[in-house]
């Protein structure tokens, strides 16, 4: 089934807005670890961890969410940002470029290898 030639601006204005792909930092493990980017839609990470037992990470456990566009053994960075603190997110836009050849966005945090999440490009997220 395939919708055409929509004239409701309104709905279409909303469907350009759609809120991001939201994945979260929680417990030293990416939250959903598997899921879908939109191409040119937002894809947004949240670091949610944080040990008040420890001195050291008290006001949050570093992590640094570095995405890729993997196609097999190849890929090249998106983004790479560190999240310091509990609470601090990013929010990039999603553009894949060799999605049409079958890549995926692969995330992994620098700073915990273990930490990792596959997420497949779609042109809509509906």
């Amino acid at each position: 089934m395939s919708v055409r030639d929509v004239q409701d601006k309104a709905f279409l204005d909303k469907a350009d807005k759609e809120a991001p792909q939201l994945v979260e930092a929680d417990l030293c493990e990416f939250k959903p670890f598997t899921g879908v980017a939109v191409s040119k839609g937002l894809f947004k990470v949240v670091n949610n961890d944080a040990d008040p037992s420890d001195p050291k990470s008290a006001e949050g456990v570093l992590h640094n969410p570095h995405s890729f566009d993997q196609l097999g053994a190849k890929s090249s960075t998106e983004f790479n940002i560190g999240l310091a603190k509990k609470g601090d997110s990013l929010e990039k836009s999603v553009k894949l470029k060799m999605s049409k050849k079958g890549s995926v966005l692969r995330l992994q945090c620098d700073q915990h290898e273990f930490m990792q999440g596959w997420y497949l490009p779609v042109t809509n997220a509906h």
